[in-house]
């Protein structure tokens, strides 16, 4: 190997340490994110259980991030990106696993201080979060979420109507707006589908429709849903002024179809957009429907859009349970 090779060698490999170091301060700093939020989780459980001290869930990670500094120093760098890149993984995971235990407790401490809640009830609440922080204290994340989430469904199935079922249910929906040629109205379409393990009770839905339209009916009862099965739902979409025959609504130009993917509190938006027109579109700001209960900081937007193109949009709402906000 000549001078040059070994200097542009030794140049490669000081990039590479300084790339990992980064990732390792990235990681630190995301651990340590992830402690406070483990740490308050945790205060919450041993609250309402009364239940005593729990260990770190996240030695796991730390271990990672200690040998990936081990195999730093040694200059293995392939290893230590390997073992920064696993330990990232692992972030992700316990990440969305704290901020579903954090939807779960802010749902069972609105059920304990509701007089509605009946004194068997809360019991069985408290039993759910005692078998929660025994899971906590072992690690046992995912347990935990099932714990509770079944505590909330065994009560809240009892009365329906006291809870957003965006918040405890596990289902997915789907909402398309249809316009019949040389009508001024259109169908809205609607399709719930059950991905929990219980029978989802019967509701009353109302239609989910921009401010100032009109959905015809106002409200429909949707019947019991069994897990794996899917009811189907139509409404008149009437819009907030009449549409006269030289107007074009909307959605004749630009076709949106919207899918919801609600799991325990976490919902997923997904919109389909397809430019029916001829022209190019530029600039187009999407404001789905957004369920009770959630908000959108940002409303995401669609640069261009060219005739005939369809792009795809991922949206994820934040939680707003009251007084307790659970960011995602």
């Amino acid at each position: 190997m000549t001078e040059s090779e070994e200097n542009e060698s030794e140049d490669e490999d000081k990039m590479g340490i300084r790339d990992a170091k980064s990732a390792l301060r990235s990681s630190s700093v995301q651990i340590e994110k992830i402690r406070k939020h483990a740490a308050e989780v945790e205060r919450a459980v041993r609250e309402l259980s009364g239940d005593g001290s729990t260990d770190n869930p996240i030695t796991a990670i730390e271990d990672a991030i200690h040998r990936a500094k081990e195999d730093l120093n040694d200059h293995r760098i392939i290893r230590a990106r390997r073992e920064v890149k696993n330990a990232r993984n692992r972030i992700r995971s316990l990440d969305n696993e704290i901020m579903k235990m954090k939807r779960n407790v802010a749902l069972i401490r609105i059920l304990l201080e509701d007089i509605q809640t009946t004194e068997d009830d809360r019991k069985l609440l408290v039993s759910c979060l005692h078998r929660a922080s025994l899971h906590v204290e072992d690690g046992q994340l995912g347990d935990a979420i099932t714990s509770m989430q079944g505590g909330i469904e065994d009560v809240s199935g009892n009365d329906p109507s006291r809870f957003n079922p965006f918040h405890y249910r596990a289902f997915w929906m789907g909402v398309e707006a249809r316009w019949p040629a040389g009508s001024n109205h259109g169908i809205l379409v609607i399709r719930i589908e059950n991905d929990g393990q219980s029978t989802m009770p019967e509701m009353v839905l109302a239609p989910p429709i921009p401010n100032g339209w009109e959905g015809s009916p106002t409200q429909i009862d949707v019947p019991p849903i069994d897990p794996g099965a899917a009811v189907n739902l139509r409404f008149n979409l009437i819009p907030s002024r009449s549409l006269g025959s030289d107007s074009i609504p909307l959605m004749r130009t630009v076709s949106i179809a919207t899918g919801y993917t609600v799991e325990h509190g976490d919902v997923r938006i997904a919109m389909r957009v397809q430019n029916r027109s001829l022209t190019t579109l530029r600039n187009v700001v999407l404001s789905p429907w957004v369920p009770r209960g959630f908000l959108l900081k940002t409303y995401p937007a669609i640069i261009k859009l060219k005739a005939g193109e369809e792009a795809n949009v991922w949206i994820r709402p934040d939680a707003d349970l009251g007084d307790v906000y659970v960011s995602s």
